[in-house]
């Protein structure tokens, strides 16, 4: 099944998450990154604040095609507080995830050595390590967990997000 059937499929068993683009306003500035490009936008029909995500390699690679999908099949599983919340997709090219929109990554506070109180340091740990807890019983292993992937919202309440290198874990008999 390619990458098109298994966005169709998936478009037609999770109708309320298949998007258009059109759906949404973005600003004009567009962030690359590696195979992605981002945006922030506001959806039409809620006003809601969201970030748009578009793989612009997907119809180059078969593992980038895998990857989106994977990551997408994460998501749509992953319906938590702790986990960045899936918007949609589009199930046309540029094949793109469309998630709410966080105001920081943890990154950014570390990096700019921006001081933050013990009671905020404590919601992120605890977040984090209950974020951690439900992909574990959801099977599923983050494998690329650093402060890029924690999103911080304006109450610093922490989701985790980056599920591209997530691995499904076996079943121990």
């Amino acid at each position: 099944m390619n990458l098109y059937e298994a966005l169709e499929l998936l478009s037609r068993r999770f109708p309320n998450y298949s998007v258009s683009s059109s759906d949404f306003t973005f600003n004009s500035n567009f962030t690359v990154s590696d195979s992605y490009k981002y945006a922030t936008g506001i959806r039409k029909s809620t006003n809601q604040e969201v970030l748009f995500e578009q793989n612009i390699n997907t119809q180059r690679s078969p593992n980038e095609s895998s990857s989106f999908l994977f990551e997408l099949q994460c998501y749509i599983l992953c319906n938590s507080p702790y986990i960045v919340k899936l918007i949609g997709f589009t199930n046309i090219f540029p094949f793109s995830l469309i998630t709410e929109k966080t105001i920081n990554p943890l990154s950014f506070y570390i990096c700019k050595e921006k001081y933050l109180k013990p009671t905020q340091l404590s919601i992120i740990v605890i977040g984090v390590a209950l974020g951690i807890e439900f992909l574990h019983k959801k099977k599923l292993i983050h494998r690329n967990l650093n402060p890029n992937h924690v999103l911080l919202d304006e109450s610093f309440f922490p989701k985790i997000s980056g599920l591209k290198n997530a691995k499904i874990m076996d079943d121990i008999n």
